[in-house]
Protein backbone atom coordinates (compact mmCIF):
# COMPACT_ATOMS: atom_id res chain seq x y z
CA UNK A 1 0.00 0.00 0.00
CA UNK A 2 1.21 3.18 -0.33
CA UNK A 3 2.66 5.43 1.97
CA UNK A 4 1.17 8.95 2.82
CA UNK A 5 2.42 11.56 4.81
CA UNK A 6 -0.25 13.43 6.86
CA UNK A 7 1.71 17.07 7.24
CA UNK A 8 -1.17 19.24 7.60
CA UNK A 9 -4.89 19.00 8.56
CA UNK A 10 -5.77 19.67 5.20
CA UNK A 11 -4.10 17.08 3.74
CA UNK A 12 -5.14 14.65 5.91
CA UNK A 13 -8.94 15.59 5.09
CA UNK A 14 -8.01 15.11 1.44
CA UNK A 15 -6.52 12.20 1.12
CA UNK A 16 -9.28 10.31 3.59
CA UNK A 17 -11.83 11.67 1.37
CA UNK A 18 -9.62 10.47 -1.67
CA UNK A 19 -9.36 7.35 -0.28
CA UNK A 20 -12.74 6.72 -0.16
CA UNK A 21 -13.73 7.84 3.33
CA UNK A 22 -16.35 10.19 4.56
CA UNK A 23 -16.38 12.52 7.10
CA UNK A 24 -13.33 12.67 8.23
CA UNK A 25 -12.84 14.49 11.26
CA UNK A 26 -9.16 16.00 11.52
CA UNK A 27 -7.63 17.85 14.95
CA UNK A 28 -3.89 18.67 15.66
CA UNK A 29 -3.07 17.74 18.85
CA UNK A 30 -0.22 19.72 20.68
CA UNK A 31 2.16 18.33 22.12
CA UNK A 32 6.17 18.91 23.64
CA UNK A 33 9.14 17.26 23.61
CA UNK A 34 11.09 18.24 26.48
CA UNK A 35 15.00 17.80 26.30
CA UNK A 36 17.15 18.49 29.00
CA UNK A 37 19.96 20.13 27.08
CA UNK A 38 21.43 21.58 23.72
CA UNK A 39 23.43 18.85 22.89
CA UNK A 40 20.07 16.09 24.19
CA UNK A 41 18.69 16.16 20.41
CA UNK A 42 21.96 14.50 19.23
CA UNK A 43 22.50 12.56 21.91
CA UNK A 44 19.00 11.07 21.82
CA UNK A 45 19.72 10.51 17.39
CA UNK A 46 22.61 8.76 18.07
CA UNK A 47 21.61 6.66 20.95
CA UNK A 48 18.12 5.87 20.46
CA UNK A 49 17.74 5.59 17.08
CA UNK A 50 18.79 2.79 14.42
CA UNK A 51 18.94 4.50 11.16
CA UNK A 52 20.37 7.76 11.91
CA UNK A 53 22.69 6.28 14.56
CA UNK A 54 24.47 4.29 11.72
CA UNK A 55 24.62 7.46 9.58
CA UNK A 56 26.08 9.07 12.71
CA UNK A 57 28.84 6.44 13.21
CA UNK A 58 29.59 6.55 9.55
CA UNK A 59 30.64 9.96 9.97
CA UNK A 60 34.23 11.47 10.32
CA UNK A 61 35.10 13.00 13.53
CA UNK A 62 35.21 16.33 11.71
CA UNK A 63 31.81 15.84 10.40
CA UNK A 64 30.46 14.67 13.53
CA UNK A 65 31.22 17.62 15.50
CA UNK A 66 29.68 19.99 12.85
CA UNK A 67 26.65 18.35 12.67
CA UNK A 68 26.48 18.10 16.73
CA UNK A 69 26.90 22.03 16.51
CA UNK A 70 24.18 22.64 13.79
CA UNK A 71 21.66 20.30 15.96
CA UNK A 72 23.17 22.22 18.45
CA UNK A 73 22.30 25.92 16.90
CA UNK A 74 18.92 24.27 15.47
CA UNK A 75 17.45 23.94 18.68
CA UNK A 76 18.68 27.10 20.49
CA UNK A 77 15.24 28.78 19.82
CA UNK A 78 13.54 26.49 21.24
CA UNK A 79 15.26 26.94 24.98
CA UNK A 80 12.87 27.72 27.49
CA UNK A 81 14.37 27.86 31.30
CA UNK A 82 17.39 25.34 31.70
CA UNK A 83 15.98 22.83 28.94
CA UNK A 84 14.48 23.24 25.28
CA UNK A 85 11.06 22.37 24.34
CA UNK A 86 10.16 21.29 20.67
CA UNK A 87 6.89 21.76 19.52
CA UNK A 88 6.19 18.26 18.11
CA UNK A 89 1.93 18.35 17.28
CA UNK A 90 0.44 15.30 15.74
CA UNK A 91 -2.66 15.15 13.38
CA UNK A 92 -5.26 12.83 15.07
CA UNK A 93 -7.28 11.53 11.85
CA UNK A 94 -10.42 9.36 11.94
CA UNK A 95 -13.20 8.85 9.45
CA UNK A 96 -15.77 6.10 8.36
CA UNK A 97 -15.79 4.58 5.09
CA UNK A 98 -18.55 4.44 2.55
Amino acid sequence: PPFFRFSDPEESRRVLLGLGFRTPEVTVVPQVWRLGSLDALFAVMRDGTVRTAGLLRAQTPEALDAIRAEMREAVRAYQRGGGIELPMPAILASATKR
